[in-house]
């Protein structure tokens, strides 16, 4: 705040907007505030910035998705989607700027206390992923009502599909592919789930596939 002295026509003391006022040898003196220097990114802050927006553009997507597969009643200190932003830059980010890609195998889509699929194997078809898994008896009262679903990342399109594959105790379970163009790309990742949706398994990176 300004302070006017000697009236409306006089000199005053303090910042008005960008310009301060003050005395000098009994002169007042009027000057404008010195200008910012904005100092140049460094070549490190550039390619992290890079590795960021990468991480940014692939989560974008999943963030309604990893509030609830990475908030599991287990994981109280570790939900939000900050956490899966951080794993990823840590350990997907590969390459060397500027052509930075992810390692899909290294990302994580849901995390929790749930048993993953024992035992997983799958064949691919022209048009399916059929997948069979064994039985764990020893966790039967844990696995019996578990979903089974699976993440499907279309590299093309840039978006995410959720599917319901069935259940954990039929076994077995397939993945239609006969959506997606000839030659596109797409990431697949599974995961359990309870009825509902609670609880939650690290989730597997089953592969990438060109159709």
């Amino acid at each position: 705040m300004a302070i006017i002295s000697k009236g409306i026509l006089g000199g005053f003391h303090g910042k008005v907007g960008e310009i301060v006022g003050s005395s000098w040898r009994g002169i007042n003196v009027i000057r404008s505030l010195p200008k910012r220097v904005k100092r140049a990114s460094t070549e490190k802050q550039i390619i992290q910035r890079a590795k960021f927006s990468l991480v940014i553009a692939f989560i974008k997507p999943l963030r309604e998705f990893l509030l609830k597969s990475y908030n599991d009643r287990s994981l109280k200190q570790l939900t939000s989607t900050n956490l899966i932003s951080s794993e990823i830059l840590r350990e997907a980010v590969k390459g060397e700027y500027p052509n930075l890609i992810l390692d899909y195998s290294k990302i994580t889509i849901s995390k929790g206390s749930l048993t993953q699929l024992p035992d997983l194997n799958y064949v691919k078809t022209e048009k399916t992923l059929d997948l069979t898994w064994k039985s764990n008896e020893g966790l039967l009262g844990e696995t019996k009502a578990l979903n089974v679903f699976g993440i499907i990342f279309s590299e093309k399109n840039r978006n995410f599909s959720l599917i319901k594959i069935g259940t954990y105790n039929l076994l077995k379970g397939s993945i239609n592919l006969d959506t997606y163009k000839k030659g596109e790309k797409v990431v697949v990742w599974l995961f359990n789930s309870d009825e509902p949706n609670v609880k939650f398994s690290d989730s597997i990176f089953l592969g990438e596939f060109v159709l």
